[in-house]
């Protein structure tokens, strides 16, 4: 029937061969590579229908034909499923000898051929598993979408969804040498890999992680530290990386299209002044002419108080972010001030910030504070007299204009007249690097193993040397 009435039109428009076939195959292995092959030059997938005790006698039907089961009640489910019944088939039965006898029809009727829907095969998901053992899954993807069409292969519709399936199928746990996550990070660092850069590690002191210091500068970072960290540093923390309380602080530099690299990674349970100064003494014995023009960091002082304890000559000059000062002022405008206020002093305080003119901002701030005090905001007004003009007004010269004037000792560590010459003002190349690590390499995860974050890390500055690499030979042959 699907012959004479279907052949040139069952799968809505699609023409399909509906010849009823039979094969035999000398080992169970033959087969099993025909199926492969059939599978992806039809765009077809199978499922089984029926096999018994033995798998002597296999039932294949098309995946997209069948009842759909729901197996859950607690989420929202599709299926696959969308005819009753489908032409597409294969019955199989093993001999004694082990040869293969195959009767089947590969045409399909009553529903589109779509690629998309296709279950993966063995084979794919073999290949799958050997990339999510190199690569990161954006980069899987990305790959994946650019090298199979979406007309023949579905590969190209491969999701994160799949790739996880893959992972937990075939139990792949990157950074994984024992069942405890800390003995494993200490098998790592025995293991004495220099690709590795495991700089010091530090065991926990209790199942906390509290007490765990873990330093981390690969020979591609050694390179980012000597080629970009004269221009300027950014130092910031992150937490929720990892099932433990611990954070994770990374130095960033910018190279010299102005994209933020990861140099150096510390992984810490207290995140103290200490922690740091180990982080930049392990930078000073790879990099020793490490001197860079600027650091920029959050208002937390052991990121420049661990720097200079480390490089205490040196020219650097302290910026704190201009987004986390921003923060702060909010938060505490909300508590310190009268609520009909608030949103004038916010817009003025945000003004302030963004000043590059010295006298325009000594005129401002002025009246910034004389307006707290004339309306009574005794709280705020103290508050930035105390944290941002200096407890004991400290005074510092500097030349404007070929004129010497003085200014607070604490304004211009985020003043941004102060900082006109810099190459950053703002943290934001280290928030964008953590959120991008949360995100694309660990998909949100805050209970994720402390070696799998380890080897995370070390495996994305492998990639995004790779990616700029690439980025770099595409802007000189866009050159030339």
């Amino acid at each position: 029937h699907c012959g004479d009435e279907h052949e040139e039109d069952g799968a809505e428009g699609e023409p399909q061969d509906y010849t009823v076939f039979t094969l035999t195959f000398e080992t169970k292995q033959e087969f099993d590579v025909w199926l492969e092959e059939r599978q992806q030059q039809g765009r077809t997938s199978f499922f089984t229908k029926y096999s018994s005790g033995s798998k002597k006698t296999t039932q294949l039907r098309c995946n997209r034909a069948g009842k759909y089961v729901r197996k859950t009640e607690t989420r929202a489910t599709q299926t696959k499923k969308d005819v009753s019944h489908c032409s597409c088939f294969l019955n199989v039965k093993v001999e004694e000898d082990g040869s293969v006898n195959v009767r089947g029809c590969l045409g399909h009727v009553g529903h589109k051929v779509d690629v998309a829907l296709l279950r993966l095969t063995l084979a794919q998901q073999l290949f799958l598993k050997g990339l999510l053992e190199e690569f990161f899954q954006d980069y899987i993807i990305s790959r994946l979408r650019k090298d199979y069409p979406g007309t023949i292969s579905r590969l190209h519709f491969v999701t994160k969804g799949d790739l996880w399936n893959i992972v937990n199928r075939f139990g792949l746990r990157p950074g994984f040498r024992h069942k405890d996550d800390m003995q494993s990070l200490k098998a790592r660092k025995e293991e004495g890999n220099p690709h590795d850069g495991i700089r010091s590690l530090d065991m926990p002191e209790d199942p906390s992680g509290e007490g765990f210091r873990m330093i981390i500068i690969t020979p591609q970072q050694v390179q980012w530290l000597r080629k970009f960290s004269h221009r300027g540093i950014s130092t910031d923390d992150t937490h929720n990386a990892t099932r433990y309380n611990l954070k994770l602080a990374t130095v960033m530099v910018l190279n010299d299209r102005d994209a933020g690299l990861p140099a150096a990674f510390l992984l810490s349970g207290t995140m103290t002044s200490l922690d740091v100064e180990k982080l930049f003494l392990e930078i000073r014995k790879v990099v020793p002419e490490f001197n860079p023009a600027q650091i920029v960091t959050d208002e937390a002082p052991c990121f420049y108080n661990g720097f200079r304890s480390v490089f205490p000559q040196s020219r650097a000059k302290l910026h704190y972010c201009r987004w986390h000062i921003d923060k702060t002022w909010q938060r505490n405008v909300n508590k310190m001030v009268e609520p009909r206020l608030r949103s004038q002093v916010k817009k003025k305080l945000k003004e302030l910030l963004v000043i590059e003119d010295l006298p325009t901002f000594e005129r401002h701030f002025a009246e910034i504070l004389a307006f707290l005090h004339v309306e009574g905001q005794d709280k705020m007004d103290d508050y930035l007299r105390r944290n941002y003009l200096g407890e004991f007004n400290l005074e510092l010269t500097l030349v404007y204009h070929s004129e010497q004037r003085t200014i607070s000792g604490r304004t211009h560590t985020w003043a941004s007249f102060s900082n006109k010459d810099a190459v950053m003002d703002t943290t934001m190349i280290s928030e964008r690097w953590h959120l991008r690590l949360k995100t694309e390499f660990l998909h949100r995860n805050a209970n994720t193993r402390a070696d799998c974050l380890v080897d995370l890390l070390i495996r994305a500055v492998e990639d995004l040397a790779e990616s700029d690499e690439i980025k770099v030979c595409r802007e000189y042959f866009i050159l030339v």
